[in-house]
């Protein structure tokens, strides 16, 4: 798809593609790098692999279930029509939360909820 758009490119614009998600993912060393790999690695290696980490991710959408990881009470006392999604796991992107495991960013900013929440995200792999 290229612009100018017609009408259905400009509805399936919207969409989030695999193929966008595994090019973002392929930035992650993480992906690339088994853990024995990067226990072999000496001081330059583990310089490189701070370097290639994404700093700040910005996306439309928050990751799935990312109010797991914060104050979900005062979430849903702010935006109780979230409630049912919450409870089904719904509320999110998938995509994003494969993002957010992938790329391990140190921070991520979304603003589709129109609220704001803090979440801390604790990752196995710094």
């Amino acid at each position: 798809e290229q612009p100018p758009y017609d009408r259905s490119q400009l509805r399936s614009i919207y969409h989030v593609r695999n193929t966008d998600v595994y090019r973002l993912q392929c930035c992650s060393l993480s992906s690339s790098t088994t853990k024995q790999q990067k226990n072999n690695v000496g001081e330059e290696g583990k310089a490189k692999d701070e370097r290639n980490r994404i700093d700040v991710m910005l996306s439309h959408d928050w990751p799935q279930g990312i109010e797991q990881h914060g104050n979900t009470r005062d979430l849903l006392r702010r935006k109780p029509y979230f409630r049912e999604e919450v409870q089904r796991n719904e509320l999110g992107s998938p995509a994003n939360y494969a993002l957010l495991q992938t790329l391990q960013p140190k921070w991520w900013f979304s603003a589709h909820l129109h609220v704001k929440f803090q979440a801390t995200v604790h990752h196995n792999d710094p």
